[in-house]
């Protein structure tokens, strides 16, 4: 599952470092059919954000977890061998679901039809588990502070893809705080800082019921800065 590289034109507005980055910007198929033949590039190009919507159990950690795994897996196995930085803001990151995700790519791939292979098959897992950086973010603070902190990891570690999950949990942590939304606003624009600097695609998971579409006239619950913001939205479940 290659990654490739698509042309750019420079832009009038364009900073010096947005166009080095738009001039290698690359496009990563996620394993997951719909994000992959969706748009023309039939991936995701670095610098995409995509808003996954929906209520509770509808899949999306699962399609989080499944677009995950093919960023961290090897290449001769599908996978992009990248690191994910995975903001966990609701408490519900679960390890072990990981590694079950993984591992069903791995035997998809090797199979797992020997004692041998079975071993390989954990260490390739234990390897891919260890390109996973899991930043719990309690509060709007914490979040702020890891934000901050994209731009330092990607000096470090080559990292393919930012998981926002969930940006509901802190919303309401803050609205009872702070009756202003600055949750989102501050959000955005740190997304919209990392989107510019590093070469990486963004996921975000939010509540059905913060889409504008489905809030009266009051526009997304993240706020007028969180709705401009150029997006995929993908509403979960997907309709057939």
């Amino acid at each position: 599952m290659a990654s490739f590289t698509v042309p750019h034109l420079l832009q009038p507005s364009e900073t010096g470092l947005e166009y080095i980055n738009a001039m290698t910007r690359q496009v990563f198929a996620t394993g997951e059919p719909f994000l992959d033949t969706h748009n023309q590039h039939k991936g995701l190009a670095t610098g995409s954000l995509v808003e996954l919507l929906g209520g509770p159990r509808v899949g999306k950690t699962r399609m989080a977890l499944n677009v995950t795994s093919t960023f961290v897996l090897p290449r001769p196995l599908g996978g992009h061998e990248t690191h994910v930085v995975y903001l966990d803001m609701d408490g519900r990151f679960d390890p072990a679901r990981l590694r079950h995700v993984i591992l069903a790519h791995v035997i998809k791939k090797r199979t797992s039809s020997t004692n041998t292979i079975r071993i390989q098959n954990s260490n390739i897992v234990d390897a891919c588990m260890r390109r996973v950086l899991v930043i719990k973010c309690e509060d709007a603070r914490l979040v702020r502070v890891a934000l901050d902190r994209i731009n330092a990891l990607t000096d470090t570690y080559s990292i393919g893809l930012l998981v926002l999950s969930n940006l509901s949990g802190c919303f309401f942590d803050n609205r009872v705080r702070n009756n202003n939304n600055v949750f989102g606003t501050m959000v955005a624009k740190k997304i919209e800082q990392i989107r510019h600097r590093c070469r990486l695609v963004i996921l975000a998971m939010t509540a059905t019921l913060f889409d504008s579409k489905r809030s009266s006239n009051t526009g997304h619950l993240l706020g007028k800065a969180w709705d401009r913001l150029p997006k995929y939205k993908v509403a979960l479940p997907l309709s057939s």
